[in-house]
């Protein structure tokens, strides 16, 4: 009698638990809801009004004195973006080389020479605390001072997944 349908239940909430557990993410309400729904109206609107996310890119491993080049680039390609808010925030490069032409620093090619990087950072960033501060980056250091990871704040927006 009442053993049997004891059992029974407790048979099927395992089965439905292990269901639940197993299950894989599928189809998302956008897709199953009609287009003439107010839902539907509404994921529209939260996609167009909404969809602004805050993105750290970081970049690490780099020989930041020989490849100021390259992240100028990198930066160009980033603000390039469709996605990307402008204005980007203050990359923290330009702004450093922009206290080596103040200070005299800056080479020919308007790039620091590889062997003044790091002297240049550092005065930079002990003598200019707020053009520092204004740059947001932040910076990884190892036991010599060299930068082991730097980070650049963007902001990008239209993006539906920001995973």
């Amino acid at each position: 009698g009442h053993w049997g349908l004891i059992c029974a239940f407790g048979v099927f909430t395992a089965v439905a638990l292990v269901g639940v557990l197993n299950m894989e993410a599928g189809l998302i309400l956008s897709e199953l809801v009609p287009e003439t729904d107010i839902t539907s109206k509404y994921l529209m609107a939260e996609g167009d009004y909404f969809s602004f996310f805050p993105v750290t890119v970081a970049t690490k491993s780099l020989d930041y004195p020989h490849f100021q080049h390259d992240l100028l680039a990198f930066h160009a390609r980033i603000a390039a973006m469709p996605e990307a808010v402008q204005p980007l925030p203050p990359f923290w490069l330009q702004l450093m080389l922009g206290f080596a032409n103040e200070t005299g620093r800056l080479g020919y090619d308007g790039l620091l020479s590889p062997e003044d990087f790091y002297p240049t950072f550092e005065a930079w960033r002990t003598t200019d605390p707020l053009g520092f501060t204004q740059s947001q980056g932040n910076f990884g250091f190892d036991s010599a001072g060299l930068i082991v990871y730097a980070e650049l704040p963007v902001f990008v927006h239209g993006v539906q997944n920001p995973a």
